[in-house]
């Protein structure tokens, strides 16, 4: 019997063993085969619908409808090989509703950098480098959009292990199509078999944006996650404010309600009935404020949020009140002694110091952010009595900081974050910075940690540094003393860097470097690796480069280990939170 006339059965226990590249070639290599179907099914588990990209148009909005017709349809030898068939998470992200051409995207392109924008008079040069310029900027007509709300439907009705939907929706989108998603999304009085998580981009600059505002969250209910930012920072909050008895409502509709994030650039503090409504939420794993104001949270019952396990919190360091907010709420997260599993602040102190020193604390990833004005010996504290503390537990370890020293690691003698890493055994995902002044120990740290933390394999770079180390004649590359700091030295670095370290003998290890749209289209850093081409899209979230490490014989036999440089991602924030540490890989069917 060949291998194709196995049973489906028995084809998919086989898929379950094999890595995403193997998958990938054995559905190239049968296609239309029970073979294929149960690699599609292994590979692709998240399908992901987006407005505002060249692969959206109306012909593909057809197909899409066509291939949620074909499921009805007896399958070919009883095997579903319709690739929507293993689809578990649906992300809908109709946050930018504008026809986007190709010739658009390389045209705006090509002129930023040329510096030829001819902007209207209410168009600032900050708002063309972000890619915000009306000319590319051409809604999708009305009749197109409702005939989109009709597909999702049929999409949604269609995929038999969906288990969970992210909604991703801005003020851009006109609110009557926001009204009609939201009703498929949240049918009254039928119980859902999937969980919806919502994430919404206010722009208060809109008139009636707090009328629509509350429209949506009346329409909404029975959400696992929800998330409210601000678009544009520096927004006048009060704009919006008639929003939050809506917001408190829609918390108490939402029994199940796990995580929720703020941002206080539209929401002044957490206000009374906001608080109040999360106060009977005992649901809640994962509480995000991205204030500039935090003496909200100060009403939060932290008491009762037994199942919290993730927390980030994100001031503003230059006020007072906030800070005395912080040591108090740190204090009240001391007295209950929550089990936390992630914690992220952008202010580390003594406060939070002690908090993470009690004994009840186990944490599995911490992302530090410390101020410039932290003393050294905070820093030095932090490695050798904070990480040590968590050093069995941490898988993911993140440290930011505008000055280097303490905080970086450094091939010296002595050097705190190296003597404390070597410890963390189990470390699957470390972010710091590697360079002092005129010295850049990429290499050293790479060799190090191979042997130190035989479980990492993601290393984000971090280059730290304010306005004082930027180059005066050039402002897109970090430098001191020459160009040690910037990124093009460090990929010069990855260039020549080899090594025969047999601990690196099978590794997986990545480096990476996250740039953000809005700095990507300011700061073109490594364009000379871009082959000269140009960037696909208008409305990804950041760009992703990567290394990675390759190994290969020399002429006397020697295994040879060498970084290799990686395609280039422009991908979207939830592509990224899918790829953190511990995950397994899900690539995503875009449409």
């Amino acid at each position: 019997m060949r291998y194709i006339e196995l049973p489906f059965e028995l084809h998919l226990e086989v898929a379950a063993y094999l890595d995403n590249r193997s998958l990938k070639s054995l559905r190239l290599a049968c296609p239309r085969t029970t073979v294929s179907a149960a690699a599609f099914s292994a590979l692709f588990r998240i399908f992901a619908i987006r407005l505002g990209t060249p692969r959206w148009n109306t012909a593909k909005l057809q197909f899409l409808s066509l291939l949620c017709d074909n499921l009805r349809e007896t399958p070919y030898q009883d095997v579903p090989l319709n690739p929507l068939a293993a689809i578990r998470t649906l992300v809908l992200d109709t946050r930018h509703p504008y026809m986007i051409k190709e010739m658009d995207c390389i045209g705006r392109y090509l002129t930023l950098q040329e510096g030829l924008i001819d902007l209207p008079p209410y168009e600032s040069p900050a708002m063309a480098a972000r890619g915000e310029i009306t000319e590319y900027q051409k809604v999708i007509p009305s009749p197109q959009l409702d005939v989109f709300v009709n597909i999702i439907a049929k999409v949604i009705k269609e995929l038999p292990l969906l288990r969970r939907i992210r909604w991703r929706l801005s003020s851009d989108l006109p609110i009557h199509i926001q009204l009609g998603l939201a009703a498929i999304l949240c049918p009254p009085g039928i119980a859902r078999r999937y969980h919806l998580d919502v994430y919404i981009d206010l722009d208060p600059s809109y008139g009636l944006q707090q009328v629509d505002v509350r429209k949506l969250m009346e329409s909404l209910s029975d959400l696992n996650s929800l998330a409210v930012r601000a678009m544009k920072p520096g927004v006048l909050a009060r704009r919006v404010q008639l929003a939050k008895d809506p917001i408190a409502r829609l918390i108490r509709r939402s029994r199940n309600l796990q995580s929720i994030f703020l941002d206080a650039r539209v929401y002044n503090s957490m206000l009374d009935p906001i608080a109040e409504a999360l106060n009977g939420v005992n649901t809640l794993q994962h509480v995000e404020n991205g204030a500039v104001e935090l003496e909200g949270m100060l009403r939060l019952d932290w008491a009762r949020a037994q199942n919290l396990k993730k927390l980030a919190l994100i001031i503003n360091r230059a006020r007072d009140e906030e800070m005395q907010a912080w040591d108090e709420i740190f204090s009240k997260l001391l007295e209950t002694r929550h089990r936390l599993e992630y914690l992220r602040v952008n202010a580390y102190n003594d406060s939070v110091k002690r908090y993470l020193l009690q004994d009840t604390n186990f944490l599995v990833a911490l992302d530090v952010e410390c101020p410039a004005e932290s003393s050294e010996s905070l820093g030095q504290d932090f490695w050798t009595t904070v990480v040590s503390t968590h050093e069995t537990t941490l898988k993911s370890l993140k440290v930011s900081s505008p000055v280097t020293g303490v905080w970086c690691w450094l091939d010296y003698p002595g050097n705190h974050a190296k003597l404390a890493l070597s410890r963390c055994r189990n470390l699957e995902e470390l972010a710091i910075c590697f360079v002092d002044r005129d010295c850049n120990f990429l290499g050293e740290m790479v060799n190090s940690l191979a042997v130190t933390c035989p479980k990492l394999s993601i290393i984000d770079m971090r280059f730290f540094g304010g306005k004082a180390f930027r180059s005066s004649t050039d402002y897109r590359y970090l430098k001191t003393d020459g160009s040690s700091k910037s990124l093009r030295a460090t990929a010069e670095i990855l260039d020549y860097w080899k090594s025969d370290n047999p601990c690196l003998a099978g590794r997986v290890m990545q480096l990476r470097y996250k740039m953000a749209f809005e700095t990507m289209r300011c700061e073109y850093r490594f364009l000379d690796n871009l082959g000269g081409s140009t960037p696909p899209d208008v409305w990804f979230d950041y760009m992703l480069q990567t290394w990675q490490i390759f190994g290969h014989s020399d002429r006397d036999g020697r295994q040879i280990y060498r970084f290799g440089r990686l395609d280039d991602l422009y991908a979207f924030d939830d592509e990224l939170a899918e790829a953190h540490f511990g995950a397994p890989v899900n690539y995503f069917l875009h449409f």
